[in-house]
């Protein structure tokens, strides 16, 4: 199972009229590409039906914002409406992985795998993919101070403005979700850029452009993949107001 960012309408998501980057590689070469998220089966998707219509999707996701809105005490809705666009990338666990644990280093240094000097040179390396795992990773989500979002296990981040503070509330479509800020985001992505020197834009493309690290890449090639990736996903949500979503 793999982990794709997508952001855009929410209406459009949820009625699944929208298609990966690995997606769009197969209908540019017309091969079948079939995705499954969590709680799909092989047989669920073999017709590759919608998870509601178009229009029932606005109907649903118009009445959770304004619910979400009055909850969380905003009069700002964005918009959202399933033929707005949308723009996609593929992090995949990796490079999610790499940054969240670059985040965990850089709030919990002391608890950083290393030898002798360096943030990235390690007797016992953890495992991107297995972040969750990672001792520094579990200390600093229990209580995180620089990077509550990406180490407070969001999935969704949303054009709203909570002066920074991560929440849980229902998705339109039912399960209870962690969510934050798009703005939170992008403050953190660019904090852990500056923090590993990452910040020239054109890097970031050519480390893109490069593909994904190999399988036994250590954190920080992971990490500086993920970011080159999700920065300007966040950059471009923050902009157009839309929503940003991990979907896997």
């Amino acid at each position: 199972m793999g982990m794709d960012v997508y952001v855009g309408p929410l209406s459009r998501y949820l009625a699944r009229n929208w298609m990966t980057v690995v997606q769009q590689v197969g209908a540019a070469t017309g091969r079948r590409v079939q995705v499954l998220n969590v709680g799909d089966s092989p047989a669920s998707q073999d017709d590759a039906q919608p998870f509601l219509d178009d229009e029932a999707a606005d109907v649903m996701v118009s009445t959770w914002q304004a619910e979400l809105l009055a909850a969380l005490g905003s009069d700002t809705p964005w918009d959202d409406h399933h033929d707005l666009p949308y723009w996609t990338d593929k992090p995949d666990w990796d490079g999610y992985g790499g940054l969240v644990l670059l985040a965990a280093y850089l709030e919990r240094p002391e608890l950083v795998p290393t030898s002798r000097g360096g943030l990235f040179r390690r007797a016992h390396a953890d495992d991107p993919r297995g972040f969750q795992r990672a001792e520094a990773y579990q200390a600093a989500s229990a209580a995180p101070a620089r990077f509550p979002s990406l180490l407070g296990g969001t999935e969704w981040w949303l054009p709203v403005e909570t002066r920074g503070r991560v929440f849980r509330a229902p998705r339109p479509d039912g399960p209870v979700t962690t969510m934050a800020p798009v703005s939170r985001l992008l403050l953190e992505l660019k904090e852990v850029a500056e923090a590993i020197g990452l910040t020239d834009r054109e890097e970031r493309v050519a480390i893109r452009a490069a593909g994904p690290p190999d399988r036994d890449a250590d954190v920080e090639t992971c990490a500086r993949f993920g970011l080159s990736t999700l920065l300007p996903l966040a950059g471009k949500a923050y902009v157009e107001r839309q929503p940003l979503l991990l979907d896997f």
